[in-house]
């Protein structure tokens, strides 16, 4: 029997890998039909194509150069092969045809709009909007600080609305105001607040205005409504949660069901834990600011739907709300982009020439909200429109990923979970039983276990992955083209919100500064500042002075003045505006120490008729206090605002500012049943500070961002106690109420 020609095993090889590509095509395509944009899949098709394509002309090459030697041995067999690599192409074409077209139903093309900034006659968008314009040129600023900055701005939230500017307005100090703008834990109460439903009450959210005097256990100790926005702190376990979500990822990963948005996770978790109670928690709803913007979205875009849509449905009583992040810089050695996030738009208004991946620059325009992390368009822009693609599936910018961003400060938590090397400590921490037995799973697990999670190698591996990614291009450039960032914290340049105030020429600001630091010149870091006050470092920077050394961020704002938007030369007398602030809130402070006899209060500013009211105080020392308010530590001031090339300021001009400073107010712990006051007292005695185990209002009200509570393990140190959340509140509130009469006088400047 005559052997079998030598060719034929070869073109049996060539079949099976054939065969073999098909089926890697065929996976390809099923994985991307559920995850994948329709971009991405086609390049990794096409690569699979030319690899397929440069193997099978290797072969026949190699038949046609044997072929030689033997000629008409192998001529039908060359024709064979050629006949067959034509066959594959044909069938992997095919595919990615078909592939294509069901990547149609996850894949939507939206018209979007968008803003130049560069442009001199270039207006903030929401100035269109003429209830907008009506609105007292007012804005409110809530700083970072966590759950404890959630908490108190909750408070104060309560007493603005509960302040009319006149006896017969029918609208609160808030609702008569043109701006919100917030920043990480500020904005984690202001963001719900501003979309929040018809169908649930201020109220209900802010929870009631309760004098000092009549705080009962109920007050302190639980919630009238479940609907109250302090209840989701109090049960948050935020660091928790987003470790297990996590984990639960990956495993589904280890198992071998693809999750493409594990950059999600964090925005997820903030939905689940802050914003379901509110029906805000859908990640494919996309938002916009009011229903106008909403209906003129869906009269581009009928494709979409008003249920695609969450949006502001009490906007005439609603200020216009901004909230601050960053877009962190492929050159990790280039600054941070100031990243502004509102309901109708979002981007960086300063142009930024520092290169990107692609050689772009980034900024200078602000897209529609709803066309983050969308690719840049194909089509060419002309005016002020463009068609872009966005994922269904994933990919649709939530009302929950605006707070992932602005709140991601964690993600510097995260990184210090080094100590945690391996999954099988993450799982344990997350309370998530490790994988048993001799399954797959538990190999792949294992494995993974002696690998760290966190730091070096692929991000995808660690836990700063979970913080929030998004797709960004530029409208001004010439040749778009989108990448993927990182998103961060809008604290890590501005603490306080008031960036986006000043770019558009806000006359009359309110900062809530609620952080952890109280203004003091007793502590032992005060001799540390300039003119030995201690002050919370964000501050010292905004006039251009010297901070901490050991402070990261507010050293590298500092470096080269960049982040100064306040002149601060030296008057006449030989004081600064920045020297003038700090001595006018220690003075605040000093002045909340002195004691009032028994059963007496003040009821508004100090006049010289209250000084008989005072212990032990003399006229001459009460003299220096005369119209000021005793119990909040501010201080108000004029300033004249300087141009910012970092920040993207474009203009100077006079801006009359109310800060806040949250920190013990003995005045307010007197006014307290003796119950609380004696708690509060006992809980901060000195010697407490030197034991291992704090009682729960030790540090109140200026309890430490990620170390709120000690006492809890290393995932719940982040969140408060229902009593720590309502006591902050109640002090915040009744603070805010107290300056009622300079808060009355800017809206009235107007």
């Amino acid at each position: 029997m005559p052997a079998k020609p030598r060719k034929t095993t070869r073109t049996s090889k060539l079949r099976a890998k054939a065969t073999q590509a098909r089926s890697r095509v065929s996976n390809v395509k099923s994985k991307a039909k559920a995850t994948k944009p329709k971009t991405r899949l086609q390049n990794r098709i096409s690569n699979i194509t030319e690899n397929l394509d440069s193997k099978v002309n290797e072969i026949i090459d190699n038949v046609q150069a044997k072929a030689k030697n033997k000629k008409a041995n192998f001529k039908e067999q060359v024709e064979a092969l050629k006949e067959l690599k034509q066959d594959v192409k044909s069938k992997i074409e095919t595919l990615v045809d078909k592939a294509a077209d069901n990547l149609e139903e996850l894949v939507e093309k939206n018209k979007i709009k968008f803003w130049q900034t560069k442009s001199r006659t270039f207006k903030f968008p929401e100035e269109a909007n003429l209830a907008f314009t009506k609105k007292a040129d007012l804005g409110f600023c809530f700083s970072g600080g966590g759950t404890r900055s959630a908490s108190a701005s909750i408070g104060q939230l309560r007493a603005l609305n509960n302040i009319k500017p006149t006896k017969a307005a029918k609208k609160n100090l808030l609702n008569s105001s043109k701006y919100i703008s917030a920043i990480s834990g500020g904005a984690w109460a202001t963001i719900p607040y501003t979309f929040l439903p018809k169908n649930i009450s201020d109220t209900e959210f802010l929870g009631k205005y309760v004098e000092p005097g009549k705080l009962i256990a109920n007050d302190i100790h639980s919630f009238k409504s479940q609907k109250n926005f302090l209840n989701q702190v109090s049960t948050s376990k935020i660091l928790l949660k987003t470790i297990k979500n996590y984990l639960m990822i990956r495993t589904k990963i280890i198992k071998g069901i693809h999750f493409d948005e594990v950059d999600e996770t964090f925005s997820r978790t903030i939905a689940e834990v802050l914003l379901k109670e509110y029906g805000l928690d859908e990640a494919k709803k996309y938002f916009t600011w009011t229903k106008a913007n909403l209906n003129d979205i869906l009269k581009r875009n009928p494709h979409l739907e008003a249920s695609d849509f969450n949006y502001v449905e009490k906007e005439l009583e609603r200020p216009f709300f901004i909230a601050g992040g960053v877009m962190n810089p492929p050159d990790k050695s280039a600054d941070w982009n100031h990243f502004e996030m509102t309901p109708l738009y979002s981007g960086i208004s300063k142009e930024r020439k520092a290169k990107t991946r692609l050689g772009k620059s980034v900024g200078g325009a602000y897209l529609e909200s709803f066309a983050m992390d969308s690719n840049s368009p194909n089509k060419k822009i002309t005016g002020s429109t463009a068609e872009v693609r966005q994922g269904k599936a994933f990919h649709r910018t939530s009302v929950s990923e605006i707070m992932g961003v602005t709140g991601a400060a964690p993600a510097f938590f995260a990184q210090g979970l080094q100590s945690y090397q391996n999954s099988k400590m993450l799982f344990d921490l997350a309370g998530l039983p490790f994988p048993a037995g001799n399954s797959k799973l538990t190999q792949a697990a294992a494995k993974l276990a002696g690998k760290s999670f966190i730091g070096g190698g692929n991000l995808d591996n660690s836990l700063l992955s979970v913080f929030p990614e998004f797709r960004y291009w530029t409208p001004g450039e010439a040749h778009r083209q989108e990448e993927k960032y990182d998103f961060g914290d809008g604290g890590y340049i501005d603490s306080y919100g008031i960036i986006p105030l000043l770019k558009r020429g806000v006359e009359n600001i309110v900062v809530f500064m609620n952080t952890e630091i109280a203004v003091s010149d007793e502590s032992k870091k005060a001799k540390e500042f300039n003119h030995g006050i201690q002050v919370d470092t964000a501050l010292p920077v905004l006039f251009g002075e010297r901070v901490l050394k050991a402070d990261f961020l507010a050293n590298n704002l500092a470096k080269d003045s960049r982040a100064k938007v306040f002149a601060n030369k030296k008057s006449t007398d030989g004081t600064t505006p920045y020297e003038e602030t700090v001595r006018g809130l220690l003075a605040a402070s000093d002045f909340d120490k002195l004691k009032l006899k028994k059963g007496q209060k003040l009821n508004g500013r100090l006049t010289r008729r209250d000084f008989s009211k005072f212990e032990s105080a003399t006229e001459r020392e009460l003299s220096q206090y005369l119209g000021c308010i005793k119990g909040p530590v501010y201080h108000k001031q004029q300033y004249q605002v300087v141009k910012n090339e970092f920040f993207g300021i474009k203009k100077s001009y006079k801006v009359n500012v109310l800060w806040v400073n949250l920190q013990r107010s003995w005045t307010w712990e007197a006014l307290l049943p003796s119950k609380w006051s004696n708690t509060i007292a006992k809980d901060n005695a000195e010697k407490i500070s030197k034991l291992k185990t704090k009682p729960e209002f030790y540090n109140f009200p200026n309890y430490s961002t990620f170390n709120t509570n000690p006492n809890s393990s290393v995932v719940n140190i982040v969140d408060m106690t229902a009593s720590q959340a309502n006591m902050v509140a109640h002090l915040s509130s009744w603070v805010t109420k107290q300056l009622e009469p300079i808060l009355l006088g800017m809206y009235s400047a107007n």
